[in-house]
This record gives C-alpha cells, structure tokens and sequence, in this order.
C-alpha cells in the first residue's frame, strides 16, 4: 500500500503520527506543498522556508526505515494540490496530521470534497 502524506501542519514527524500512517505501508510519499497564496499564520511553506521543509522531509524519511519514500515539491494550491498527487501517485490513501484550528477542519473538509480516494486524520 502507498499513502500520501502531505506536509501542512509542520508536525508531520510525530513518531505516533507517522506509525499510524504507515501502518500498513511499504511506501510512502511526502508532500510539500508550496502556496504563498493560502498560506496562514503556522500552515504551509512559503518560498522562504523551502529549506525549513526539506529538512522535515529528511526528518520523516529517517524514521520510516524499510519503507520507500518519495519526496514531492508542488506550487499551488494546498487542498488541490494533495489531491492531485494523490491521483498522480495512485496513493491508497491521504493521511493527516490533525491539528485543532478552524482553518485545519475547512482544509481538511477540501481535502475530503476533492478525492474518492480514502482520508485518514490521525
């Protein structure tokens, strides 16, 4: 099984996050979404903090052994953007990083609205 785990909330490296994500994976795609449009307050990367994200992604990598990782870089719009690599990747399923804001329930509710395919909030 493949999931796709966007990169929204910035805690995306939570040991408990990704071992619930991944439970059933053998691969997993990252995904840093770039959109200086959508982006508020803690959600998201702008141009400036590419490098911020990277190193997350090098992070997650680290604490998946076994399972293959593929890193993704996309410009857009978030809620778009996820579900379209989820397409493009043919991921099983979306995994989420909850987080309690009203801004997270209405990106996630996009999320939800954009794809058949499976989301998961942990």
């Amino acid at each position: 099984m493949k999931v796709l785990i966007p990169l929204i909330t910035r805690q995306e490296d939570d040991p408990n996050f990704l071992s619930n994500a991944t439970r059933d994976c053998d691969e997993a795609v990252l995904l840093l979404v770039i959109d200086t449009t959508e982006m508020l307050g803690q959600f998201g990367f702008a141009a400036s903090e590419i490098m911020r994200g990277t190193a997350l992604m090098g992070k997650i990598r680290a604490r998946l052994p076994g399972k293959g990782v593929e890193e993704a870089m996309e410009w857009g719009g978030i809620a778009a953007k996820i579900v379209q690599v989820a397409e493009r990747e043919n991921a099983d399923f979306i995994a989420l990083k909850r987080h309690d804001s009203l801004y997270w329930r209405r990106l996630e509710a996009k999320i939800r609205g954009g794809t058949e395919r499976k989301v998961e909030t942990f």
